[in-house]
């Protein structure tokens, strides 16, 4: 079986489920889905894990999910993902994004000064955005 085939390995990681749902086979079998385009079927797997033990990877999945269906949803993982782990840029930036379209000035300013105190000042995606609020 080739990478990424995904149509091929939804058979087997089904197989799997059914002798041991790890949490491994469970985020596999969730982005087999989502990269086939079963958003919905790829939620409700995911949604075998409990979401207190959702890791980085899991929370991207429900962000993505929502992200091209709901867009309310997709700002509240966008934004848990942020809080939990602040060092991933591209979130940062489609974060402080979605604040400047909404004119969410503030909110805007609290995530790329936390940024850039805690993780990267030099990063000019994120200081870009910060300079759309000024």
């Amino acid at each position: 079986m080739n990478d990424f085939d995904v149509n091929n390995a939804i058979p087997f990681y089904q197989k799997a489920m059914a002798i041991n749902a790890s949490p491994t086979v469970v985020r596999n079998l969730a982005m087999c889905y989502f990269y086939r385009g079963y958003y919905k079927k790829s939620i409700e797997t995911e949604y075998i894990l409990t979401t207190d033990s959702f890791n980085h990877q899991d929370m991207k999945l429900m962000y993505n999910y929502y992200n091209n269906l709901i867009a309310d949803s997709a700002h509240y993982w966008n934004k848990k993902i942020a809080d939990k782990f602040l060092y991933d840029c591209d979130n940062i930036v489609k974060l402080v994004e979605y604040y400047n379209q909404e004119e969410m000035c503030d909110s805007t300013l609290v995530y790329t000064s936390l940024y850039n105190s805690k993780v990267d000042s030099t990063n000019l995606s994120v200081n870009r955005e910060q300079a759309y609020v000024y």
